[in-house]
């Protein structure tokens, strides 16, 4: 599995494309780490990346907007996060901040909102 740290998108900044991970992910990205939590971007399995985040028993969070982030020319209105197994089987949609077919938002999209929500899951959850 692909992993790219923060210095590595930075990087590719002055060379960027839509497929590319936005480098502004990275206040969300922090603030997981900031709450304990394993947090790095990876490549989906489509086009684009998702914020890959260690749960208990080799399970994983995917953190996207709605699957994949968005790239340099789009802006996150929110964010959608699934815990899966190891085996890759869903478990739990964990948070959801993405406006609804009417515009209105269920949830904070902010990187404190996020962060609290995915620590405080996982903290209720222990083995799969």
């Amino acid at each position: 599995m692909l992993v790219i740290d923060e210095a590595q998108i930075r990087s590719i900044v002055k060379n960027f494309s839509d497929a590319e991970p936005r480098p502004d992910i990275y206040p969300w990205v922090s603030a997981l780490r900031a709450y304990g939590l394993v947090a790095s971007v990876e490549p989906s399995d489509g086009r684009g990346y998702q914020i890959h985040v260690e749960g208990p028993d080799s399970s994983y969070l995917l953190v996207g907007c709605p699957v994949d982030l968005p790239g340099f020319t789009e802006v996150p209105d929110g964010f959608h996060v699934e815990h899966f197994s190891s085996d890759g089987d869903h478990i739990a949609v964990v948070y959801h901040s993405l406006p609804d077919a009417e515009g209105e938002k269920p949830g904070d999209s902010s990187a404190s909102a996020l962060a609290t929500a995915v620590g405080t899951y996982l903290g209720s959850v222990k083995t799969f």
